[in-house]
């Protein structure tokens, strides 16, 4: 029979059964993103875990002013904007979103 030993900051184990648990991922995840298509409006919602220490969001890869209002992000989107995806950065990762939004340039609306 064969006596596993495990020491740990000078405290010795005998013969246990250690298991270790990760940490929670806090990594950013965005679950829906809305409107997905011009719709008058000059913002784009985001809504999603792990948002709320945001420091940066794109839509199609051009930075907008945000706010976070819980774990919602509410983004402006830039006045050129045609379309393309979300991307959410905070000190934990990054995040893409699966789905794209269109916004007024590709419509041929004009922002006053």
């Amino acid at each position: 029979m064969r006596n596993n030993l495990l020491v740990v900051g000078g405290l010795a184990l005998a013969g246990a059964a250690i298991a270790l648990a990760a940490a929670p991922s806090r990594a950013p995840a965005i679950k829906a993103i809305w409107p997905k298509a011009w719709l008058g409006t000059m913002t784009v919602e985001v809504d999603g875990s792990n948002l709320g220490d945001a420091t940066r969001v794109t839509i199609g890869g051009q930075a907008a002013s945000f706010r976070v209002k819980g774990q919602r992000i509410i983004a402006s989107v830039p006045t050129d904007f045609v379309s393309g995806h979300v991307e959410v950065v905070t000190p934990e990762g990054r995040v893409v979103s699966r789905g794209w939004v269109e916004g007024p340039a590709a419509t041929g609306v004009e922002l006053q």
